[in-house]
């Protein structure tokens, strides 16, 4: 794994990392998660076991999701083991889910699942979202496009948007994504007195 791709993904980790204080009551394991982590365990230990059957195992588990834990371990599943099947699910959480952590997961899911839907529903959420998370997910989104095709709207960002902190974060994308565009760009911002 190139390094650049090494430092995008610590930066979405970091950027999408929530602390939980130890004493928090919520921290504590419950049978609830109990129950998802031996569901997640089963699903992984069938996909090893009958890969031509993981799409189908996701599909059901993402049909009746006991939690939004298990919801997001088959989507992100989903998205590894059966991308071809991925998108127009990865579409349906972005467009209807209630949850902004599962939309912000299928967001930056399909920016790195790529599909000829990914850019303009990418660009959708940076134009009208107002919610700054989601916003966010957008730019991680745009990053992991492949083929550097998110390049252009990080730099349209860099330049253009209102907010200085999403501008901040469009530049730390395009330099990691190492293209030659993004480096003139960053270089001329430079030159600017």
């Amino acid at each position: 794994m190139k390094i650049t791709k090494v430092l995008a993904i610590l930066i979405m980790v970091l950027l999408l990392a929530v602390t939980v204080s130890a004493d928090d009551p919520k921290a504590k394991t419950t049978k609830k998660d109990d129950k998802t982590e031996i569901r997640q365990a089963a699903l992984q230990a069938l996909i090893i076991m009958d890969p031509e059957k993981a799409a189908e195992k996701m599909e059901m588990i993402l049909n009746n999701p006991q939690n939004e834990k298990e919801e997001r371990m088959a989507l992100a599943m989903l998205v590894h083991h059966a991308p071809e099947k991925a998108e127009s699910r990865l579409l349906s959480v972005i467009r209807s889910n209630k949850s902004s952590e599962l939309r912000k997961l299928a967001l930056i899911l399909l920016g790195t699942r790529g599909g000829k839907e990914a850019l303009p529903v990418i660009r959708d959420f940076l134009k009208k979202a107002d919610d700054p998370d989601l916003r966010q997910a957008s730019l991680i989104a745009l990053s992991q496009l492949p083929d550097h095709a998110g390049v252009p709207l990080l730099m349209e960002i860099a330049r253009a948007d209102k907010d200085t902190d999403m501008k901040r974060k469009a530049m730390i994308f395009l330099g990691i994504s190492g293209d030659p565009r993004a480096k003139k760009m960053l270089e001329d911002i430079l030159k600017e007195k």
